[in-house]
């Protein structure tokens, strides 16, 4: 019966890749995504671009990178959050229409940005697909929009019941978050559609990591969504995260790199989180959902004890997941609201070009872009294994 359950848990999870792989036009890109790199990108255009829209954001979540205790918005120097100029972004979108580009939406609060329904419908109409992240307080107002005008795909940030949660986002944010899915649920009910899909990712840190079952199995409406991400907090220490600064330093000529001070955590704050009790909530609630036919996506991809201690104390070459590479700049780049092209999504303090001054095209295949590509051929920077999402590529 184990066996079986298991089974049925991981075919549903490849079938839900790939039916999404399919919806997003992406097999050519899932193909593609070997242990084989090159000096150049195999594509001519970026398959996927992420496009931070603003860096404004109508909440102060404690643990954010961005505006959170440590959050690079908040040191010196930054000048207030910039937003990406409308036209450079469909310039963007215009450049990119013949790959048919996959566009995923971040900020600060995506749903904040001015010209969000005119560059989905630039998207759309461009053949292109479309996801935004979001913290979910402004998707009530905004569901009916999102239904009409086709977006794939929305992932909500949600990480507990509503003690834990807005102890984290702010009071009232839980319910906010709450009638915004249902409010997306109720819409494509009423007008027979079926995007876009509906996610909520839960952030596992050290002040929620005993809430998994009390809101997947007990809070949360699970008709109203269609996957759950379950991801470790993405955290550096002070000693990678210098030695990253001097690589970039030496390598890169980058001086400005303080992308990494908004997530510095001593790995000793985790201490307290009981694994084995998380792993067993985990399983229950991956259960739960399969039951309802909702799949469950890891990252990293390996929730064992073992596993997750090694992330935890920050031996993540030791993790069963560890790889000597990352195939992201070869795939994908992201745009920041400061029209700047950055090869990491993540760390993105190193930057290769700015569309305000040169198009997509031209930086995707530049030298300044092959230089980082070749330097990254085989190898890591120290800060590469503490982003969950790194875990997630082949």
């Amino acid at each position: 019966m184990l066996l079986a359950s298991r089974f049925r848990s991981v075919w549903t999870q490849r079938a839900f890749l790939w039916q999404v792989a399919g919806k997003f036009r992406l097999q050519p890109l899932v193909a593609g995504l070997t242990r084989r790199v090159f000096a150049r990108s195999p594509f001519p255009l970026p398959p996927v671009v992420i496009l931070q829209l603003t860096e404004a954001c109508n909440l102060r979540c404690r643990m954010c990178y961005e505006w959170g205790r440590t959050g690079t918005q908040l040191q010196e120097g930054r000048g207030g959050p910039a937003t990406l100029p409308l036209g450079l972004v469909e310039s963007l979108l215009d450049d990119c229409r013949p790959e048919r580009t996959f566009y995923s939406l971040f900020g600060g609060e995506p749903l904040l940005y001015p010209g969000f329904e005119k560059m989905l419908e630039r998207a759309k109409r461009n053949g292109s697909s479309m996801e935004t992240v979001t913290n979910g307080t402004l998707l009530a107002r905004n569901a009916a929009m999102l239904a009409e005008l086709g977006m794939d795909l929305v992932r909500v940030s949600l990480d507990g019941p509503r003690e834990v949660n807005d102890e984290q986002r702010g009071r009232g944010t839980t319910d906010r978050v709450m009638e915004g899915l249902e409010a997306l649920y109720r819409e494509k009910q009423r007008t027979g559609r079926t995007s876009p899909l509906l996610g909520v990712i839960y952030t596992v840190t050290r002040d929620n990591w005993h809430c998994l079952e009390r809101l997947f199995c007990r809070d949360l409406d699970l008709r109203w969504i269609d996957f759950v991400t379950l991801q470790m907090q993405t955290f550096v220490t002070r000693e990678m995260g210098l030695a990253y600064e001097r690589i970039l330093r030496r390598e890169f000529g980058c001086t400005g790199t303080a992308t990494w001070r908004g997530m510095l955590r001593d790995p000793g704050e985790f201490g307290d989180l009981d694994l084995g009790e998380l792993l067993r909530q985990a399983r229950r609630v991956r259960s739960t959902l399969l039951r309802s036919g909702i799949p469950t996506l890891l990252f990293p991809n390996t929730w064992s004890e073992e596993n997750l201690s090694m992330y935890l104390k920050a031996n993540w070459t030791r993790m069963r997941d560890y790889k000597g590479h990352c195939i992201a700049p070869w795939v994908v780049t992201d745009v920041t609201a400061r029209g700047e092209v950055a090869p990491c999504h993540i760390f993105y303090d190193l930057t290769v070009g700015n569309l305000g001054e040169r198009g997509i095209r031209e930086i995707w295949n530049g030298e300044a872009f092959n230089r980082f590509r070749r330097y990254m051929k085989g190898r890591l920077l120290p800060v590469c294994p503490a982003c969950c999402q790194y875990y997630g590529y082949a």
